[in-house]
């Protein structure tokens, strides 16, 4: 889930209503009985919010941003989302599932911050491709992502995530809030059987980068060395960085969920002693709002 990557922000993703979960042997008698063009099968959310963050991963400089968010989901199956693209949950038992997605990734441009990125071009856009797999436990999901980038810096990422879902309603005596049926862990998730309400999710993960990414994202050639004045610089294979997050959803209704997200990321080898990368800590926060059909 691309809650673990650094280029969306967990938070709005966590923002959406799971439909219930299909095993993947309904999934084809499903279809075949018509399943696919049922609208009860369907989950459309539509949300935006605005997000705080570096320029780039690495960056000394903030700003604010808008997001704009769309999100299909059938039968908790087949799902469409800014942070995973279109993808398919092939397997899910026992709160295991195994998917596969297509996405586009965005690159980086040197006009991203003209003053730290002058001299070093552009980091071309491409499609990437991702397999996953995730454990969920009552409270607790577990998932390991594999992330390739074909075209830009043709490199390939591996996230390794742990969160927690924290209820609140039975911590609050009395709630202005409606008590809705809450989100979990987002799109791919296949349990609902938590309480409903204010909910608190909380987050680690770390990504390791083969040495292409490294290389595109954090090295220095002599060529943009002698444009940009930084110190030529080979960027090998190796974690990059570790990462936690705290969201906070609320329900207001069963359709609209509010919620706000923190997070802080920490780089490390290559990618902090790049010299690309002016800050090692990179701190984000978001406000979002997501409307469910």
């Amino acid at each position: 889930m691309k809650c673990l990557s650094q280029l969306f922000p967990c938070g709005l993703l966590l923002l959406a209503v799971s439909s219930q979960p299909a095993l993947a042997e309904d999934v084809f008698s499903t279809v075949m009985q018509g399943g696919f063009l049922t609208k009860e099968n369907w989950t459309v959310t539509l949300g935006a919010g605005a997000i705080y963050g570096p320029k780039y991963e690495g960056s000394a400089e903030s700003s604010v941003s808008p997001v704009p968010f769309v999100e299909i989901n059938w039968n908790d199956t087949i799902f469409l989302s800014p942070g995973d693209g279109l993808g398919v949950n092939l397997y899910q038992n026992k709160g295991f599932v195994v998917g596969t997605s297509v996405g586009y990734d965005g690159g980086r441009q040197e006009s991203d911050s003209r003053s730290e990125l002058r001299g070093l071009g552009d980091i071309d856009a491409g499609v990437s491709t991702s397999g996953f797999l995730s454990y969920e436990y009552k409270f607790i999901k577990a998932e390991t992502k594999v992330t390739h980038v074909f075209g830009g810096a043709d490199g390939t990422t591996v996230d390794l995530g742990l969160q927690t879902f924290i209820p609140l309603a039975p911590l609050l005596k009395e709630t202005p809030f409606f008590i809705g049926t809450g989100p979990i862990f987002g799109s791919s998730s296949t349990n609902k059987d938590g309480p409903g309400g204010p909910a608190l999710l909380l987050g680690v993960s770390t990504t390791w980068a083969d040495e292409n990414y490294m290389d595109g994202y954090f090295g220095v050639s002599s060529q943009q060395s002698a444009k940009s004045g930084l110190t030529d610089f080979d960027a090998s294979a190796g974690f990059k960085s570790v990462t936690g997050d705290a969201t906070l959803v609320v329900p207001l209704t069963d359709h609209i969920n509010l919620g706000t997200n923190v997070g802080y990321t920490r780089l490390i080898g290559d990618a902090a002693d790049s010299p690309i990368t002016r800050d090692t800590n990179q701190f984000n926060a978001g406000l979002f709002a997501t409307y469910t059909f």
